[in-house]
């Protein structure tokens, strides 16, 4: 499978292959939220401001019913996530990664919408994500 990134393209890209829009929180665009399909920010294990990465995913999915994958980006290669069905998942890239975590992400969402089993959360513990010529191996942690 493959993920293809744009950023802002006047209309949608051509070829075959499910879409979908990641926005961060604090965009200069509010009502892209209401489009997103991920929404995601990043931030600090624990930003007494938003709470705990848990909270704050909880907080985005029940703010914006469209939304499919709430992510916080919480270091260079980690990220803490929750599904529209309530699953809350850890992705961690090996150390030393270069790739941005809501890449991950995105690739999980793919999947998890491919309908193949394989995509299943409780049945999934990693992903190869290949960005040009590197290959980043991501664990994958399901918190509930």
């Amino acid at each position: 499978m493959a993920v293809t990134r744009y950023s802002d393209p006047p209309h949608e890209p051509a070829g075959e292959g499910g879409i979908h829009t990641a926005v961060h929180e604090d965009t200069l665009d509010p009502g892209l939220l209401d489009l997103a399909d991920v929404i995601f920010r990043h931030g600090a294990d624990m930003d007494h401001r938003l709470g705990s990465p848990s909270q704050w995913t909880a907080e985005v999915l029940a703010r914006h019913p469209q939304c499919a994958l709430a992510v916080y980006v919480t270091g260079p290669g980690s990220c803490t996530m929750r599904t529209r069905a309530g699953r809350l998942l850890v992705l961690d890239a090996d150390p030393g990664t270069t790739a941005d975590p809501t890449l991950y992400a995105s690739a999980l969402l793919a999947l998890l919408t491919e309908g193949s089993t394989h995509g299943e959360p409780d049945v999934l513990d990693a992903l190869t994500v290949r960005t040009g010529t590197s290959t980043h191996a991501v664990s994958l942690t399901v918190l509930r």
